[in-house]
């Protein structure tokens, strides 16, 4: 039988570790979305549709190597400049279905 002095190790032994798989963390993709009640709803769309266009979002992106996370009212309003933003939106021009020309007549 040999007589090994020292230490044993995988170094010892001639055995390099195999260094880990380095973690390639995802970027992450994110959308706003707020449903809106069926009666308020100028888009054409519904539930269903809401819930489809979702999810082909979420695997466009994942495909593309992208993970993905849908923000909503509760995520913006813990923004600082929340109330902010939120108010000069309410001018933003937008003519949607109607023609009345301003968001705040969408968001009411």
């Amino acid at each position: 039988a040999a007589i090994v002095e020292g230490d044993v190790t995988r170094e010892t032994l001639g055995v390099v570790p195999t260094p880990p798989e380095p973690i390639i963390q995802r970027p992450v993709m994110r959308t706003f979305f707020h449903r809106i009640a069926p009666e308020e709803r100028a888009t054409g769309m519904d539930d269903e549709g809401d819930d489809a266009l979702l999810n082909a979002w979420h695997q466009r992106w994942n495909a593309a190597g992208w993970d993905t996370e849908v923000i909503d009212v509760q995520h913006a309003q813990q923004h600082p400049r929340f109330e902010e933003f939120y108010n000069r939106l309410q001018d933003v021009q937008m003519n949607g279905v109607s023609g009345e020309g301003k968001n705040r007549n969408y968001n009411e």
